[in-house]
């Protein structure tokens, strides 16, 4: 019962307290019990007919409602964190050669010309690179664009004008789509998206957080022909910065975990609360990644900026959006638990052990 205690964050002296007033009230009628101004005097008082009693004698026969973490299992968690901090760092180092290794098993050009790599140079994936707000008519049509080489109004281009706006998934459809066959032309569409945000996915500035490029602003070039976005000033490269952002790493490290742990609960059991023994070895798990990986970012920070002013990168370093979000969610869920398990024992206490005391 020593997590029982932690619940209502007393000391063992208390616990005694209350099982010595408990056994006083059960040897002596309300009728014969000399009167107290204070919890101490009533202890004092107890103290004359009792001999002074164990909480964990009282409470033997309590149901254990948690299940306490041994150093072994423990162990097990975190050595698995630094697995999958491993694995991101093995994953992040090895992203080109497995960008290469999906080229090399596609038709030839598979992915090439393709419309999300229509806006060229640094920080292209300020365009296109958000599957979220495809459907989206958020594009400037008078917004510009290289295809084959050529400069283009995306709106022209599509053959609706430079006015209003367009999405992105209209650029993708004119690329891929096929309006006399809609289904032929929808999987070429998810076949080709799929492999590209996939090697994406794979190379050091990954893919943006979902959303973020509906933040973009919209600027017109000198000559006010174009509209653009300045990658420099977005929010996606202030989270960029912040090593926020989407990476074959956070998919692999999270599923690391999830996987192994799978597997580790389905052989090891135990006697009470494995819904809560299965989200305790997860927060370890997943915090020794997360503070792992924040600390490589602290790392790269101390070596100072590259000469196109970013925060070096080292393999690892990143925040892991995926795992914090998971992360965040099953604190919650054992915050809840705890809470919960403190009303039941406290009511349980109070009715079987303190019954007298407590309704009088």
């Amino acid at each position: 019962m020593g997590l029982f205690k932690n619940l209502f964050g007393k000391s063992d002296d208390f616990f005694d307290k209350e099982a010595t007033i408990k056994e006083y009230f059960a040897l002596v009628p309300p009728e014969k019990r000399e009167e107290a101004n204070d919890y101490d005097e009533l202890y004092r008082i107890a103290l004359k007919y009792v001999e002074k009693q164990s909480f964990a004698e009282n409470t033997k026969d309590l149901d254990d409602y948690f299940h306490e973490i041994t150093d072994e299992e423990a162990a097990i968690a975190v050595i698995l964190g630094f697995s999958a901090f491993n694995c991101a760092c093995l994953v992040d180092c090895k992203g080109k050669s497995i960008e290469k290794a999906i080229d090399d098993v596609l038709p030839d050009k598979y992915d090439v010309n393709n419309p999300f790599d229509t806006k060229k140079g640094y920080g292209h994936r300020v365009f296109g690179h958000d599957p979220v707000t495809f459907g989206i008519k958020n594009i400037p049509a008078n917004y510009g664009i290289s295809v084959d080489g050529k400069a283009y109004k995306i709106g022209e281009y599509l053959g609706v004008g430079d006015k209003g706006y367009v999405s992105m998934m209209d650029l993708i459809w004119k690329f891929y789509g096929d309006d006399n066959n809609k289904l032929k032309g929808i999987c070429n569409v998810l076949g080709h998206t799929i492999v590209h945000f996939g090697k994406d996915l794979c190379t050091p500035a990954g893919l943006p957080m979902p959303f973020l490029s509906l933040f973009n602003k919209y600027e017109l070039t000198g000559n006010k022909k174009y509209s653009y976005v300045r990658y420099k000033e977005s929010l996606i490269k202030k989270f960029d910065d912040k090593k926020i952002n989407m990476k074959a790493s956070d998919f692999a490290s999270y599923f690391i975990i999830k996987v192994f742990l799978e597997v580790y609960f389905n052989t090891h059991k135990v006697e009470t609360d494995e819904v809560g023994f299965k989200r305790d070895m997860s927060l370890i798990a997943m915090g020794t990644c997360i503070c792992l990986q924040m600390a490589t970012i602290i790392l790269g920070e101390s070596k100072g900026k590259s000469k196109k002013g970013n925060t070096a990168s080292i393999s690892g370093g990143k925040i892991n959006a995926l795992m914090m979000s998971d992360f965040t969610k099953i604190a919650f869920q054992d915050m809840k638990s705890v809470i919960d398990a403190r009303n039941k024992i406290n009511t349980k206490y109070k009715t079987d052990y303190m019954g007298d005391y407590y309704h009088e």
